[in-house]
């Protein structure tokens, strides 16, 4: 069935006529690439069609498709539908993962620090700068945490990524929602940039006492020296709240589920996901990364052109 899925997203954008080999052109999210890489290479393995992603991030990924430099982006920042209405795109999702916070302190092992949503957008605000800040220390008692500054890590590319963390923040700051907000880029009132995912994994190894927000399978490429941490989403005299994750194999798989008995609830238009409250502490936020083309007729209009 998977194989199948694959098959007809890439398909839908081949173009008709004489049995030859086609080649596809995407651009965009780099919380996708991961899976997009082992898809395009079973794709090509399969049919002879070759599909060429380039991984620059959701907001160029968004400004080459609506230009048609490329034949689909993919974004993990949802257009509105009205946008898309008048662009005559459409999007779907193709994956749903996690945006988790991640650490690189000595000892740390992968799970053990705990955050609440609050003290996430203090740290990013520059708020609280040591690791040993009793703020942090309070909900983490059995960790012997180093005194040592934080230093944050952020995207400094328009990103998907950077969008699901900061729409979080938001959510859970009115602060950060007041001061910084949320979208593809904002101004960082503190830290240190990386370029794409891969780019952040890479400066957050490089830099002992930082921390940063990355795609959780990033994550497990540097597990030997960064750590995910949970976050603690449950608010008291609320029924739901955002991303409460204790096993992310487990929650993978009911991701995938196509009904809302466990809280899983995906938004086709707007390709946010949200997850159904619980007081065990999880990742902060899971989303969504879309497939982005033109309608059938107006994309082989300019098709046509180029």
């Amino acid at each position: 069935m998977k194989s199948y899925l694959i098959a007809l997203v890439f398909a839908a954008m081949a173009p008709t006529g004489p049995a030859l080999a086609a080649q596809i052109s995407g651009a965009g999210s780099t919380f996708v690439y991961p899976i997009m890489a082992k898809w395009v290479a079973d794709y090509q393995a399969k049919t002879g069609n070759q599909v060429i992603y380039q991984s620059i991030g959701s907001h160029l990924g968004i400004s080459e498709a609506k230009r048609g430099l490329v034949d689909f982006g993919a974004s993990d920042m949802p257009l509105k539908p009205e946008e898309l209405y008048k662009l005559g795109m459409s999007q779907f999702p193709l994956v749903i993962g996690g945006v988790v916070p991640v650490v690189h302190i000595e000892g740390i092992l992968p799970g053990a620090m705990r955050f609440t949503g609050p003290l996430l957008a203090d740290i990013f605000l520059g708020k609280i700068r040591n690791w040993n800040d009793p703020a942090i220390q309070q909900i983490n008692a059995e960790l012997k945490l180093p005194d040592m500054p934080i230093t944050v890590i952020h995207r400094v590319d328009g990103s998907g990524t950077t969008f699901n963390w900061t729409n979080y923040l938001s959510k859970a700051s009115s602060e950060w929602k007041a001061s910084v907000g949320e979208g593809p880029a904002v101004e960082w009132p503190v830290g240190l940039g990386g370029r794409g995912n891969g780019g952040m994994a890479s400066l957050v190894d490089l830099t002992p006492g930082s921390i940063g927000y990355l795609e959780y399978s990033y994550v497990m490429q540097k597990k030997g020296t960064i750590a995910y941490g949970l976050v603690q989403n449950f608010k008291r005299g609320l029924d739901q709240c955002q991303g409460l994750l204790t096993d992310h194999d487990e929650c993978s798989r009911r991701a995938g589920l196509p009904h809302h008995r466990d809280g899983v609830r995906v938004d086709a238009q707007t390709t946010e996901v949200a997850r159904g409250c619980g007081r065990r502490p999880g990742f902060p936020k899971m989303g969504a990364g879309a497939r982005l083309a033109y309608w059938k007729a107006q994309f082989a209009s300019w098709k046509g052109q180029r």
